[in-house]
């Protein structure tokens, strides 16, 4: 169970580094005619380039550490936005460990070669990683777009968002106040952004109990497509590391999974 923890952890991109740096983003005010004009066109700007496509496909290999315990892996995922995010692991010599099947309220995992085999809730994932995540954190970082718990609609990103320049940055993150909702403070994120080209370079993750648990760093080739997403983090019992290499991403149609097979 343990190798299998390495692999979902470094996937699932749910324990990485814990922000100590003394961030005071956010916290500046911001003048009026800010607020109602540049900051909400840089927000929809970033949402417009970095919109989520229907189905997706993804190709890649990675590897992970997880306590001193290294290792590498290969995979497939399909993913139905707001829906299901599909994904099947494999060793280097093609042995299929595992098959993993999330929904916005539901978790599954199959794993004949661990002889495992469950199905729960987000609490299940918590177990596996020692930390918490939900669906739309997930689909946000493996799609490199604007997320937070409870706030997946533009129209609710819009409202609860907003951006900011320090230090020569640009950065999108929650408005004063959003954290103090219960509804929303199971998972909250914070975005750099290349002003030029409105991709998102990293995201900054907090977790409902206030604790800043992982940072994800995100490349990109030219035509601004997604190369590689890497991963550090730590807390007081471990440590995680992980990158993952995408080979390739398609654009799909539709996409059919079957729960019974799965």
């Amino acid at each position: 169970m343990k190798r299998f923890k390495v692999i979902f952890t470094g996937l699932s991109l749910g324990t990485l580094i814990l922000f100590t740096g003394g961030c005071s983003l956010l916290k500046k005010p911001v003048s009026p005619a800010r607020v109602v004009s540049e900051i909400d066109r840089m927000i929809q700007s970033v949402l417009e380039t970095n919109s989520i496509d229907p189905f997706i496909e993804y190709r890649f290999t990675g590897r992970t550490k997880l306590d001193g315990d290294a290792m590498s892996f290969a995979g497939a995922l399909k993913l139905a936005k707001d829906s299901l995010i599909w994904v099947s692991l494999r060793s280097t010599l093609g042995i299929e460990l595992a098959r993993v099947l999330v929904t916005p309220d539901s978790v599954w995992l199959n794993s004949k070669f661990m002889k495992i085999k469950e199905k729960g809730d987000w609490k299940l994932v918590r177990e596996w990683t020692g930390y918490g995540l939900d669906f739309y954190a997930l689909q946000g970082i493996l799609t490199q777009s604007l997320f937070m718990s409870s706030a997946n609609s533009r129209e609710a990103l819009l409202q609860d968002l907003i951006s900011v320049t320090q230090d020569g940055e640009t950065w999108i993150g929650w408005k004063p106040g959003v954290e103090d909702i219960p509804a929303k403070s199971k998972y909250l994120a914070r975005f750099r952004i290349n002003p030029s080209t409105r991709k998102i370079q990293e995201i900054r993750m907090k977790d409902g109990v206030g604790q800043w648990v992982s940072t994800v760093l995100f490349e990109y080739v030219k035509d601004n497509l997604i190369k590689k997403i890497e991963l550090n983090g730590m807390d007081e019992s471990h440590s995680y590391s992980a990158e993952i290499g995408i080979v390739t991403v398609e654009r799909k149609d539709n996409i059919e999974i079957s729960f019974e097979k799965f």
